[in-house]
């Protein structure tokens, strides 16, 4: 599950990161630094991956956890 869910972040990550890198170009205009907002924009992206990743991760496993096949197994065993 987490792989799965990871690799799928991952690979938007990586476009965020592609659109990223254009848009931060048009900064420069703003006398901006580009390749500072470009670290400072991609560290906020990925630590927000990681958090989804986490969140969706943890969402899966407690649904499979709770099915209810599971729980019928569980009132049938107390019988």
């Amino acid at each position: 599950v987490l792989l799965k869910t990871l690799d799928s972040f991952w690979r938007d990550h990586l476009v965020n990161m592609n659109r990223l890198n254009s848009a931060v170009n048009l900064r420069s205009f703003g006398h901006r630094n580009p390749l500072e907002e470009y670290k400072i924009d991609g560290c906020r992206f990925f630590i927000s991956m990681l958090s989804a990743t986490r969140r969706v991760t943890v969402e899966s496993l407690l649904r499979y956890w709770s099915s209810p096949m599971e729980s019928e197994e569980l009132v049938s065993q107390n019988n």
